[in-house]
């Protein structure tokens, strides 16, 4: 009996659309024949079966949520409303028994109502199988935007001091999985019969098995399928869902890899904290200074922009300002002296193919807050660079193609702020490398690049 009824309740999605074609078939007929008496026939037959197939669909789907595991508060609005249409489904058959004429004020306002009742029906269903976004999921994220149908997902947020004591699977795996798998893997809609919404379901795994393979995060089915590309049909999340990012995705791998702890804390893993960033709070500013500066106005930009100089904000409604001589070539040493209006507000400096020179370090020094200065293909020998040091914001130095010399490297060894440093080519010594101290060789970026071949890279879907 049990088979019976596990197999009865099954066949509720395919029974559901009897109802939808006789029901929503009438109703066409009802407002196409009007008052035409000959169709009357055919409007009772067509609201007496969809009547009692409505009743077959809300039988085989009670059943179907007493014994699959449904929460009733998931299922209740889509049972009632299937209730109500075939409530009012029976009553259009019943006045239609009744009366010489189809088209009269109730038969006109039970057909309404029906046809309502169908569509939300219908699409409370569609949120059980397919989840609450399936109609506007696969829309462009652009147009979500401008609709505000933007989901918004429990974002998880780390402090910066603390992070690394938080359990990895609680605050990092588990809400991923949350904001964007378990739409199609939870207790009432289970894809593959499995269920990521608690630790224990997802050990458990699915109906092909456990999707997990500990120490082994590259075997996991888990971690393939969300390695897949996004053309193929075993990717996941399935291609109009919101996607993972590759941050996210070697998090799941490492975990996985490492055990699929649910109480291991992060900092007992050896994982590159660039991998948590977008578990941090926004920062607008990023590597620039956070200042709280008068905005420039525009009688102090003016003079700069006839110049030809690119200027721009550092993001919108902010003081601090980037400027560019891209569009100014013939920029000299004593062109410098433009900046002095707006020295406090400036944060990057593209100094790039002009005509500056070493000279230009007296005035750079100047400019308090400058964090990025390019200076590549340009006569730049190096010589004063040292002058930079006192700028307690400086981070990055672009001098790639420039004429620098070798002798003067030591200087921008004593730059305490740098980040990072672009130096190449340099002719002169073949060598360069083993002149940079050990502690510093992550600093300098000299166009030698290594990638890192994964064994997933030399995989053939």
């Amino acid at each position: 009996m049990d088979v019976f009824l596990d197999l009865f309740g099954r066949f509720h999605p395919l029974l559901v659309h009897l109802p939808i074609g006789f029901l929503v078939l009438g109703i066409m007929m009802l407002f196409y024949s009007r008052n035409d008496r000959s169709a009357l026939h055919h409007l009772r037959f067509s609201f007496f079966w969809g009547s009692l197939s409505t009743l077959l669909a809300l039988l085989t789907g009670f059943i179907q949520y007493q014994r699959e595991g449904f929460e009733w508060e998931n299922v209740q609005a889509h049972f009632i409303t299937g209730l109500l249409c075939a409530i009012i489904a029976f009553s259009l058959y019943y006045v239609l028994k009744k009366v010489a004429f189809p088209w009269n004020p109730i038969i006109k306002i039970l057909s309404v109502t029906l046809l309502l009742l169908l569509i939300i029906t219908g699409h409370l269903g569609g949120n059980l199988t397919h989840g609450n976004g399936h109609l506007t999921d696969p829309l462009p994220e652009v147009l979500k935007e401008r609709l505000g149908l933007t989901p918004q997902l429990n974002k998880v947020e780390f402090n910066l001091d603390d992070f690394a004591n938080q359990p990895l699977y609680s605050q990092v795996i588990q809400p991923l999985f949350d904001a964007k798998c378990v739409s199609c893997h939870n207790p009432s809609k289970n894809k593959g019969e499995l269920v990521l919404s608690n630790y224990k379901m997802l050990v458990q795994g699915g109906k092909n098995g456990a999707v997990l393979a500990a120490s082994q995060g590259d075997k996991s089915t888990l971690v393939d399928r969300i390695f897949l590309p996004l053309s193929e049909k075993k990717h996941m999340p399935p291609k109009a869902k919101i996607q993972l990012t590759e941050e996210e995705k070697e998090l799941i791998s490492l975990w996985i890899k490492s055990g699929a702890s649910p109480t291991q804390v992060i900092s007992s893993y050896s994982i590159d904290e660039r991998l948590f960033r977008g578990f941090f709070p926004e920062n607008k500013t990023g590597i620039y200074p956070d200042l709280e500066l008068v905005p420039l106005s525009q009688d102090v930009l003016t003079p700069l922009l006839e110049k030809r100089l690119l200027v721009t904000p550092l993001y919108k409604g902010s003081p601090l300002i980037l400027v560019s001589c891209v569009n100014f070539s013939d920029f000299t040493d004593d062109d410098l002296i433009a900046f002095e209006s707006i020295k406090e507000h400036l944060v990057a400096l593209d100094l790039g193919k002009t005509k500056v020179t070493d000279i230009s370090f007296g005035t750079l020094a100047t400019f308090p807050n400058l964090t990025t200065l390019t200076l590549d293909h340009t006569k730049i020998t190096g010589s004063g660079i040292e002058k930079l040091k006192s700028l307690p914001n400086l981070k990055r130095i672009n001098l790639s193609n420039s004429s620098f010399d070798i002798e003067h490297l030591s200087s921008l060894f004593e730059f305490s702020q740098l980040e990072q440093v672009h130096l190449y080519p340099i002719d002169q010594n073949e060598n360069i490398r083993a002149l940079i101290p050990d502690s510093l060789q992550s600093l300098f970026n000299l166009g030698t690049y290594e990638i890192t071949i994964k064994e997933r890279d030399t995989v053939n879907y």
